[in-house]
């Protein structure tokens, strides 16, 4: 894995200025680790490099690696990524090590580092040891690869037709933009072409580069944004909970169609069916998003719930109506029960599904 992450950091990279320097090396080659190649002790200071010469630019990569999962009950994503902070130190130069870049393992706790998190970070897991490299003119690479949980606020008015906007941003732990100043790696930032996220289909990444202002204290911070467009696969969820509810309806709907002598056997579907659906909706619960507002779904499981208990009552009023002897009445009931279950259940597949 370690050479994996290396290799993608080793990438040629759009130009950026870092200080003084036009641009980065390019480290297509390392030299091997030695002595004279690797930056002195007294070299190394907790102070921000050329503080006196503005924000110090700070390349930002972030390669998504994979998704490996979305949780919608928790409002979660787990991601396995590839990371490259890369900026210029000129305290860290040396012209011996030539063109190449050196992986030189540095002290970053003795050393003037651009701590930066994800905003929206819940946890996080190092796959492996960071890797720092330096080239001759003091521009430090460090790579990193993590499984980061973050949060994602999702929207399920629309589930399970939506479309989801999945971001994860960076930004500098305790610097603002007086300190930092982020710069895209373009290089290294993406994504692959296919995640194993199962049940979506997600865009490519999509790469920001913002200041938003701080919210207890004055100044603004410079911020790094990855967004991804995630559409839900409907596949599963239509033959899971559509087709299932459909044919619930259907079975109380045959209530109106029984003679009103099987008056027994009208009581015992429609609460069959009540029952029926009540449990379904219990195995339902663990699998659908706990939201304060209706989705497409609700509004589907709320409206056949409603046909089914009108198709209960239905088959109350014909057992009051027949120990009454008023058949004239129980064969109007009927008639008119019929069209209306069967128009209101087209009204709410439309308005569930359609719409």
């Amino acid at each position: 894995m370690k050479a994996v992450g290396l290799a993608i950091a080793l990438q040629v990279v759009a130009p950026v200025a870092y200080g003084q320097v036009a641009e980065p090396s390019s480290f297509k080659s390392t030299r091997p680790v030695s002595a004279r190649h690797c930056p002195d002790d007294d070299a190394f200071s907790l102070e921000r490099p050329d503080r006196d010469s503005g924000p110090t630019k700070v390349g930002v990569g972030v390669r998504i690696n994979d998704i490996i999962s979305l949780d919608d009950a928790q409002q979660s994503m787990q991601l396995d990524t590839y990371s490259v902070l890369r900026w210029r130190d000129p305290r860290l130069a040396n012209s011996l090590r030539g063109e190449a870049s050196v992986a030189c393992p540095l002290p970053l706790d003795r050393m003037w580092v651009p701590h930066v998190q994800a905003i929206n970070l819940r946890s996080q897991q190092e796959l492996y040891e960071k890797i720092t490299l330096v080239d001759a003119e003091g521009i430090v690479s460090v790579l990193r690869r993590r499984i980061l949980e973050v949060g994602v606020p999702l929207d399920y008015r629309e589930f399970p037709f939506d479309t989801q906007s999945l971001s994860i941003s960076f930004s500098p732990v305790i610097f603002d933009e007086n300190e930092i100043v982020f710069e895209a790696l373009p290089g290294v930032t993406g994504g692959n072409d296919a995640f194993s996220l199962t049940g979506w289909d997600v865009s490519p990444p999509a790469i920001a580069i913002t200041t938003k202002a701080y919210q207890r204290r004055e100044g603004q911070e410079s911020r790094i944004s990855i967004t991804m467009q995630a559409r839900r696969k409907t596949g599963y969820w239509f033959y899971k909970l559509v087709i299932p509810l459909i044919l619930i309806v259907l079975m109380s709907g045959s209530v109106f169609f029984l003679p009103p002598q099987s008056n027994r056997s009208q009581i015992a579907v429609a609460v069959t069916t009540m029952l029926t659906l009540i449990a379904y909706q219990f195995a339902l619960a663990s699998d659908l998003p706990r939201v304060s507002y209706l989705t497409r779904t609700d509004h589907l499981i709320l409206g056949s719930s409603i046909l089914v208990f009108g198709a209960l009552i239905e088959a109350t009023a014909v057992a009051v109506l027949l120990a009454r002897r008023k058949e004239e009445w129980i064969a109007l009931l009927s008639r008119i029960g019929r069209w209306v279950f069967g128009l209101a259940f087209l009204f709410i597949l439309w308005f569930s599904l359609v719409r």
